[in-house]
């Protein structure tokens, strides 16, 4: 539960890599579990740190993020999509709580943990409070406030 966590974190996050780095290097072992899982992948290019390793990948044309735990099992894949993409009932759910302008979308991802639960997670600026939330929305629309973090002004 901690790795499904620290990846969703990471993936609302735009991917950043935030931890220290180790390498583009990956262990046989991980990189044996991602070529079976993403057999048609492309462009692989790998990031890790003390929690997991992230392959950055292009899949049927989409930019890709796959997190691995160094044993060779998946935490969970992740990628944008558009918010029009969501399941009804969470696009419904979505809209009505979180009206534009007053909450400016910042990013969409549909997240896909290890037992093929998928959940998507947005992130949107709140104009009236400066922070920036996070929802994370199942694809039944149930709907969760995973963080709040404020706003940095450039």
């Amino acid at each position: 539960m901690k790795n499904v966590v620290l990846v969703a974190l990471a993936t609302v996050a735009l991917f950043s890599n935030a931890h220290a780095s180790h390498g583009n290097e990956v262990s046989l072992v991980v990189s044996q579990a991602f070529h079976t899982e993403f057999a048609d992948a492309q462009n692989v290019h790998w990031d890790s740190n003390d929690d997991f390793a992230k392959a950055s990948f292009t899949l049927n044309g989409e930019n890709v993020y796959a997190y691995y735990n160094y044993d060779g099992s998946i935490v969970g894949s992740s990628k944008k999509i558009a918010l029009n993409k969501l399941p009804e009932a969470a696009l419904r759910n979505f809209t009505k709580k979180y009206p534009f302008p007053i909450y400016n979308l910042k990013d969409c991802i549909e997240f896909t943990d290890a037992d093929g639960e998928t959940n998507y997670f947005i992130s949107l600026d709140d104009i009236m409070s400066n922070k920036r939330i996070i929802i994370k929305i199942s694809t039944d629309g149930n709907m969760y406030l995973f963080k709040k973090l404020s706003i940095t002004k450039r």
